[in-house]
């Protein structure tokens, strides 16, 4: 990034409310909902909008590109990303996306974006230049993190959870549970798919799709085979469990006709870690899958939900991606909900020890004999960091309770071959 650009990039995210992915980008999830990034509230529903032109210049997008503008904080961004702006704590997806933007199109382009809004927060559906589709809920694994919003074999396990769940004075999941009883799976037809591909197609250069699990999608093969017609321009993107690369033979042909195809593969532990967090896989099987990537014209990325369960594994995971992979892009994302599973909830004790843990680990990889380059390191370095200035950000020790009686249940409704107090022995100890 020239000079000019990231100077531009860090005036934007210090000194403004200004956000990228409101004039650029679009969200759209397997429920209906419309949203301007993934980790925004829902603005809108397709009840109310039924296509992605109608929700691009709706009175609710407008006046949040018109706030932007004039520099005010739009109430639904509030906690996903201006909460998290303070000094020393973490970067906002508000703040790598500007980063991001500004590197790959300049600090021209961001101001055109501006300049060409109307006064009433209107733009031109050129500038749709991103979209992100969750297609399904359809998945194989029942993450101990995960609830049927994200996955249909997490159903049974959160019947019996929920009682316990709905004993905490805390807010329950923000859709209706009962829903998914009786019609577990929520998808996205092809249909929908391509006519809204088709009204984005010319503007279009990021695509992304998530689930469930986006590779089990049996016409995912065919909206990518309509897209490679006009995708030279197009970075394509999965988030994926790297567990149903079966058929991904028969994705190749048509991946290499992208500007660029990245499979972000979500790796919460190693080993026992990896197996109790994520059901119904195994950490064998996983790590297999994911060095196969290497035979394909991909780019590899993860993504670590950071959490109770794995808090003692983090770095033993980073270390693992670093070892067998080219220098890619490591996501650590701090879980906060569901709320008894955050590193939130651990005792003082503990997380002092997590927070020195991280930090020293941090200064020790930046004079640490490897393959990568200063630059490469500070990221990883930054990263580490941001995570642990989280940890104390709150104190819920109250939860733990819930997260005993919860832990306990999915031990025994799963049958896991390693509880949770076998797993983090330290934890264990602290609550007798």
């Amino acid at each position: 990034m020239q000079k000019d650009d990231l100077e531009y990039a860090e005036y934007l995210n210090n000194q403004t409310n200004f956000c990228s992915w409101a004039f650029t980008h679009t969200d759209y999830t397997n429920n209906g909902n419309w949203r301007v990034c993934c980790k925004g509230k829902a603005i809108a529903t397709n009840e109310k909008y039924k296509t992605i032109d109608q929700f691009w210049n709706s009175d609710e997008r407008n006046e949040l590109r018109r706030m932007m503008i004039n520099n005010e904080s739009f109430h639904l961004c509030k906690k996903e990303c201006y909460e998290k702006e303070k000094p020393d704590i973490a970067n906002s997806l508000r703040k790598t996306g500007n980063i991001s933007f500004i590197a790959n199109h300049g600090k021209k382009r961001v101001e055109q974006l501006i300049a060409d809004t109307n006064l009433d927060g209107s733009l031109d559906m050129s500038n749709s230049m991103g979209l992100e589709l969750r297609i399904s809920n359809l998945c194989n694994l029942k993450c101990r993190m995960c609830s049927p919003q994200f996955s249909t074999r997490t159903v049974k396990d959160w019947k019996e959870i929920l009682p316990i769940i709905a004993n905490d004075d805390r807010p329950l999941p923000n859709y209706n549970y009962e829903e998914y009883i009786e019609n577990p799976l929520r998808r996205l037809e092809y249909i929908e798919i391509k006519t809204m591909l088709e009204t984005t197609k010319g503007s279009l250069k990021r695509l992304v799709f998530t689930g469930g699990e986006p590779f089990m999608e049996p016409h995912l093969l065919n909206v990518i085979k309509d897209i490679s017609n006009y995708a030279k321009d197009i970075e394509l993107i999965f988030v994926s469990n790297g567990t149903k690369f079966e058929n991904l033979e028969d994705f190749d042909y048509y991946f290499r006709k992208f500007k660029k195809v990245i499979i972000k593969l979500s790796c919460d532990g190693t080993k026992n870690h990896y197996n109790y967090i994520r059901q119904n896989s195994d950490w064998e099987h996983f790590s297999q899958e994911a060095l196969y990537l290497k035979n394909f014209k991909v780019v590899i990325d993860f993504n670590i939900v950071v959490q109770i369960y794995n808090y003692s594994n983090v770095l033993e995971t980073i270390e693992w991606i670093l070892d067998n992979f080219e220098f890619t892009d490591i996501n650590l994302f701090f879980l906060e909900w569901p709320y008894f599973l955050s590193v939130y909830c651990l005792p003082i004790p503990i997380k002092e020890k997590f927070k020195s843990d991280l930090t020293n680990w941090a200064e020790q990889f930046l004079n640490k004999d490897n393959k990568l380059n200063p630059n490469q390191k500070k990221i990883i370095h930054d990263r580490v960091i941001q995570l642990s200035n989280q940890i104390f950000l709150k104190n819920n020790q109250l939860s733990l309770k819930t997260f005993k009686e919860v832990s306990n249940k999915l031990d025994e409704v799963q049958n896991v071959s390693v509880k949770w107090r076998e797993l983090l022995p330290e934890l264990s100890k602290a609550l007798e």
